[in-house]
């Protein structure tokens, strides 16, 4: 599981500080040894043979991208295309479509950007006041908010969001200016990478709303909007899905039951894990990669080594 990509090396202040955006070079590398070590598939096939009980060859990988970041096609693409290796995008479609910017980065972006020493905001009832005098006191902000925002119900995030960028006297713009880990691909890029019959599109939902979070008809909206989105402009039918944030609680037997009464035959969470053609496929894990991997620790998580150390501390600890 990825999401942007970056040449740099360096950021201001705490942008990228959760290292979300990878290095391009690492991602070459990656890529080169899951080709010299593992059949790298596309995710279709993966879910035709849980629906049809065939078989997968054995060592199987699949390179899923989230959000529909910019770099998917600047940065990734060129090198996806040169090595030959498919790979599954998730669109957020109100990203794309109506170009705006994505929650989590406008709260990272108003915090990194204001001038202000003290933040004090009410969410959900509960009071909260942040110091914002250095860069660790203002990751310690961006991480709470991020975590409360996650929990509220979603139709009223975006309030919030508003508030904090209207104290902190800062907005993100996607604009010629904006750095380029905040901007969306448009559908000119998707087209050409969807042209190339690597890439496959899916949806990740229009708002990036937190689906157990919303009411019924708010769900089926953000899945339906997106899907018809893709459709609309790919030519394609869109058949796969990837939950928002993807932890357990955020997905359940009810988006289970909407995803597949709009006929999404499968969705992907962000739960540490590997699966086989008994996974439920609207449970299906991943293995999240970012920028503060190195080559060893990346062999280590998509081996299933690093997994099997965690879970055995899990069972020290009790």
């Amino acid at each position: 599981m990825y999401h942007g990509f970056t040449d740099r090396t360096e950021f201001d202040g705490i942008a990228n500080y959760h290292k979300q955006n990878l290095h391009i070079g690492k991602f070459r590398n990656h890529l080169i040894y899951l080709k010299n070590n593992y059949h790298i598939i596309p995710l279709e096939r993966f879910v035709n043979d849980i629906l049809s009980g065939k078989k997968t060859p054995p060592n199987s990988i699949i390179i899923t991208i989230d959000d529909g970041y910019k770099s998917n096609h600047t940065l990734a693409f060129p090198i996806l295309k040169e090595l030959n290796v498919p790979a599954s995008i998730f669109l957020t479609t109100g990203f794309i479509d109506e170009k705006k910017p994505l929650w989590s980065d406008r709260i990272e972006y108003a915090i990194n950007n204001t001038d202000m020493k003290n933040l004090e905001i009410e969410i959900d009832g509960e009071k909260l006041i942040f110091e914002l005098t250095d860069r660790s006191t203002k990751i310690a902000c961006d991480r709470e908010i991020k975590s409360k925002l996650k929990k509220i119900q979603q139709e009223t995030r975006c309030t919030f969001v508003q508030e904090i960028e209207k104290l902190f006297h800062v907005k993100l713009l996607l604009d010629q200016k904006t750095d380029e880990i905040y901007l969306p691909l448009n559908w000119s890029d998707i087209s050409e990478m969807q042209k190339s019959g690597l890439i496959s599109f899916g949806s990740h939902t229009h708002s990036h709303y937190i689906l157990s979070k919303c009411k019924p008809d708010t769900m089926r909206n953000e899945l339906l909007q997106s899907k018809k989105l893709i459709e609309d402009k790919t030519g394609v039918p869109c058949t796969l899905f990837c939950y928002p944030n993807g932890k357990p609680g955020d997905f359940n037997e009810f988006t289970s039951k909407m995803l597949s009464n709009l006929e999404y035959p499968c969705a992907l969470t962000t739960v540490n894990g590997f699966n086989d053609i008994k996974t439920n496929p609207y449970e299906l894990m991943r293995i999240g990669v970012g920028d503060e991997d190195d080559m060893t620790e990346f062999i280590m998580k998509i081996s299933g080594v690093m997994k099997f150390l965690l879970d055995l501390r899990k069972i020290l600890k009790r």
